[in-house]
C-alpha cells in the first residue's frame, strides 16, 4: 500500500516462489547437517525442459534503491547482474544495454529441479 501510495507503483502479477537454500533456510540447512543432501536432491531432481521457463529469463528482479538483480534469490544473495563487478542501477539502464548473460550459482537448481519453481514447483 505505502508504495502505491507514495509512489504509484502497483503490484499486478505476484508470484510465490520455492524455498531456496539461502540465506535463513541454507543456514538452517548447514546447522542440521543437511545442506549438501539438500542440494545434491536438487541436483538429482534437475530438469533442463525447465530452464526454458525460469523466472530470471524473462523478469529482474529490483531492489528498494534500484539496484537490479537476475533473480530475487541473487538479490537476496547481493550477486550482481552476470558479467558485472558492481550493482547496476535502473538509471544506468538509460545509458547502456541489459545484459543478457544471467548469473547462476547452485541455488539455482531449485528453480530446475523437479516441476520448476514459482507457484507449481515439486521435486517429483
Amino acid at each position: 500500500r505505502l508504495l502505491g501510495d507514495n509512489f504509484g507503483i502497483a503490484f499486478n502479477h505476484l508470484y510465490a516462489l520455492a524455498n531456496m537454500p539461502i540465506q535463513r533456510f541454507g543456514s538452517w540447512l548447514l546447522s542440521k547437517g543437511q545442506f549438501d543432501t539438500y542440494m545434491q536432491t536438487l541436483r538429482n531432481a534437475h530438469q533442463d525442459s525447465n530452464l526454458d521457463s525460469v523466472m530470471c529469463r524473462s523478469t529482474l528482479s529490483v531492489g528498494y534503491d534500484g539496484s537490479l538483480f537476475d533473480c530475487d534469490f541473487n538479490q537476496m544473495l547481493k550477486l550482481p547482474l552476470a558479467g558485472r563487478k558492481a550493482h547496476t542501477h535502473l538509471r544506468d539502464l538509460l545509458e547502456q544495454d541489459l545484459p543478457r548473460r544471467i548469473g547462476v550459482a547452485g541455488h539455482c537448481f531449485g528453480c530446475t529441479a523437479g516441476q520448476g519453481s514459482s507457484c507449481g514447483g515439486a521435486l517429483s
